[in-house]
């Protein structure tokens, strides 16, 4: 069984909604922000290491599954590119513990003999808030070496795969997004608002990935970054998730019947 969450942020909690049913031909797959990995590996960050990173990857560990992950733009991308390869899925991934791996920027996997095409990253809205090298990382976006790889990849495969995972949705999907929550009364920050209209913040990968959605065949995109767990009306093959962990199903309906639909 595959299973796909959202962002973590360092925290596990939601796994131990599902810690008990999971077996060891179980995967479970977050879409960025997983936290796991995070600080820089020096003198002065070994401390946060030991009682913060440490801890998690304990717990990861003594899961019976796999667990995956692509980048978000809160994850330390140069701790991630220097982690140790090996061929698995199809492809190269990060190796972190003996069940938890890195799935790379522009590769596409097969797992349970079903595709992935995975592309982390994105632009961080609280960049003003971060310092460089130490919570943020000016390679929060995927390069054009990357891209290029996933061209290739995608030429490989005919353009065609079962599911896509990514950190930030097209930029699209973004705009529908803001609105919505405008409209749900949601308490929206200042970088949203512009003279009582959404603006939305110009992220590279979003407007990319909107390149790359005109012309992938695809059963599923399935993306975190926003913070909701919702589908789309007008977009219906797109999954948003964060805290709910659900399922891989075949057809994107079955997410329409489990989640929200704006």
């Amino acid at each position: 069984m595959i299973y796909i969450t959202g962002d973590c942020h360092g925290s596990m909690d939601k796994f131990e909604s599902i810690r008990f049913n999971l077996t060891s031909q179980d995967k479970i797959i977050v879409l960025g922000d997983f936290g796991a990995v995070f600080f820089n590996n020096t003198p002065a960050m070994k401390e946060l290491i030991d009682n913060i990173e440490k801890p998690i990857l304990n717990y990861l560990s003594d899961l019976p599954c796999e667990v995956l992950f692509i980048d978000g733009n809160h994850d330390n991308i140069d701790r991630l590119k220097d982690l140790p390869e090996i061929y698995r899925y199809g492809n190269k991934v990060g190796e972190i513990t003996h069940n938890v791996f890195y799935l790379k920027r522009g590769n596409v996997y097969t797992i349970e003999n079903k595709t992935f095409m995975c592309m982390g990253g994105a632009t961080s809205i609280d960049r003003g808030n971060r310092t460089e090298g130490v919570n943020w990382w000016s390679d929060e976006n995927p390069n054009n070496r990357e891209w290029f790889k996933l061209m290739l990849e995608l030429e490989r495969v005919n353009n065609k795969v079962d599911y896509v995972l990514t950190h930030t949705p097209p930029n699209k999907l973004i705009k529908p997004i803001l609105k919505w929550e405008m409209s749900c009364n949601y308490k929206i920050p200042e970088w949203k608002i512009d003279d009582g209209t959404v603006r939305c913040v110009d992220c590279p990968t979003a407007r990319t990935l909107d390149i790359v959605s005109e012309k992938l065949d695809f059963k599923v995109w399935f993306f975190g970054h926003m913070h909701h767990n919702i589908t789309f009306k007008d977009y219906p093959k797109y999954v948003c998730l964060y805290q709910s962990i659900i399922k891989l199903e075949d057809s994107a309906d079955a997410y329409h019947k489990l989640l929200p639909q704006i």
